[in-house]
């Protein structure tokens, strides 16, 4: 895998944004779910988000149930991790035992370079 390359394409696309958009506003709050960068489609992203890749499909079930509960709404995951699937199931299952809506939740994942191509 060529990472270089991705982070080379990553920081001309951050320059040509940079230059063409305004900078994204940051609101710091008490908790996890008031902490938020606000892009620039109006959009607002959690700061504070759970990271995936060490967890176990078997023990992604606690992890999101425990982060839900403790006001996290932002989830990091990869095909990479293996643990995708079993994170989207006990997503929609915390999500509902805790009355959390789907719009609430910023989920995060990445697209491995072998699949970048043009269309």
């Amino acid at each position: 895998r060529s990472w270089t390359a991705g982070a080379l394409a990553l920081s001309a696309i951050s320059q040509v944004a940079c230059q063409t958009t305004a900078p994204p506003a940051v609101k710091l709050g008490s908790g996890p779910r008031d902490s938020v960068v606000i892009l620039n489609d109006g959009n607002a992203m959690p700061l504070v988000g759970l990271g995936t890749v060490f967890i176990s499909p078997g023990g992604i079930k606690r992890a999101v149930d425990q982060a839900l509960r403790s006001g996290i709404r932002h989830f990091d995951t990869s095909p990479d991790y293996r643990n995708e699937a079993a994170m989207g199931h006990a997503l929609e299952r915390a999500r509902r035992r805790n009355g959390v809506r789907r719009d609430e939740l910023w989920i995060t994942t990445k697209l491995e370079q072998e699949h970048h191509r043009y269309a």
